[in-house]
């Protein structure tokens, strides 16, 4: 036994460590996909919301559509400012912010100003 150990112990230690590391990647993977899943259904109009492109804008429908291999896809028309619509797939919202709306602030894009130039005065010699 002592013997079959000593020649094996380190590939099966390493076996264990593997089905670990899958069983781990296997595990946050469904955690993901069920969080997603719940965030898309809970969406509804009005919601501010952050898009995994970065986008933030709030929501101003949610439709459904058809594909051709007959699953329905959910869509989003976001408005990301007075008159400024973009369409997007549902997964693509990574994040429902009502409460960071109000923290959100315009703000107005740093004017860069260049430096006047300098000249030196010549100096006077007495």
């Amino acid at each position: 036994m002592t013997e079959f150990l000593s020649m094996y112990g380190a590939y099966i230690l390493l076996g264990v460590f593997l089905v670990y590391l899958i069983g781990l990647n296997i595990y946050r993977t469904k955690k993901y996909s069920t969080q997603a899943k719940i965030l898309v259904e809970s969406l509804k109009k009005g919601d501010y919301v952050k898009t995994y492109s970065g986008f933030y804008g709030t929501v101003s429908s949610l439709d459904e559509q058809e594909l051709p291999n007959g699953q329905i896809e959910k869509i989003v028309v976001l408005e990301l400012s007075e008159n400024s619509f973009i369409t997007l797939d549902a997964n693509a919202v990574y994040l429902v912010a009502n409460n960071l709306k109000a923290k959100v602030k315009k703000v107005p894009a740093k004017q860069t100003k260049t430096p006047a130039k300098q000249t030196k005065e010549p100096t006077k010699k007495a």
